[in-house]
């Protein structure tokens, strides 16, 4: 068997039970990643638990997939002592006690800046229709992919090799899991990098985000992505 190899890893040949070959391909389709991820894995796993290895390689975040985090037992609540009404627990009861020279309550500080997203983490300089207002009406976006027509409708589409995790879905190891978008903003379309490995260009240059005009055409991986709003 020949391994595909990318980035830090080098092409090596080996041989291979079928059966073992057959169920790392099922896995690694169910995990949503590549075969290669797998092999590298489990060669790590065992040359750490053996002692060949003390200090792990670095492996790309990429190429880890989903998997669910497993959740224990619901933590109960602690049980409170009752009070008596109008009457602190602890306090001993009798008049209130007078305070002089107590300065009073200063004004509580603002709440923080809600979360920015996606989109309103484009920079408005780089990327122009970012204005206020009340948004105009969607435009119909088409995606062309190898001869499909894929219409754009929701406000993120994304991009990726994950089947389950992605809009448009790509088997390719060279593609991020989530690779990029198609984000919807005050009235416009834009193509936006998710921070993959292998980026995205445009006419031959990487690009972080762009507004989506007619005609334009973007590459992943080689994959030309052409996009009108005259479909």
């Amino acid at each position: 068997m020949t391994t595909r190899s990318t980035g830090k890893k080098t092409l090596q040949n080996f041989h291979v039970r079928n059966a073992l070959w057959n169920l790392f391909v099922e896995r690694a389709e169910e995990m949503e990643c590549s075969v290669d991820y797998l092999i590298n894995e489990a060669m790590r796993l065992y040359a750490s638990s053996h002692g060949f290895l003390e200090i792990d390689p670095d492996f790309d975040d990429d190429e880890r997939p989903s998997l669910p985090v497993p959740q224990g037992p619901p933590v109960p609540a602690p049980r409170m002592k009752p009070t008596v009404p109008g009457r602190a627990v602890g306090v001993p009861s009798g008049p209130p006690l007078r305070r002089t020279g107590v300065p009073a309550p200063s004004t509580p500080p603002p709440l923080p800046p809600a979360p920015r997203s996606f989109a309103q983490g484009m920079h408005a300089s780089t990327d122009p229709g970012f204005m206020t207002g009340t948004a105009p009406k969607r435009p119909p976006l088409t995606l062309i992919f190898q001869g499909s027509k894929v219409p754009i409708t929701q406000d993120q589409f994304i991009i990726g090799r994950g089947s389950r995790s992605s809009d448009l879905a790509i088997k390719d190891a060279n593609i991020s899991r989530k690779h990029a978008a198609v984000i919807y903003h005050n009235g416009a379309y834009y193509m936006k990098d998710l921070g993959s490995t292998n980026g995205v260009e445009y006419k031959g240059k990487p690009v972080d985000s762009k507004r989506i005009d007619e005609g334009d055409v973007f590459s992943v991986c080689g994959y030309e992505l052409h996009f009108t709003y005259n479909a």
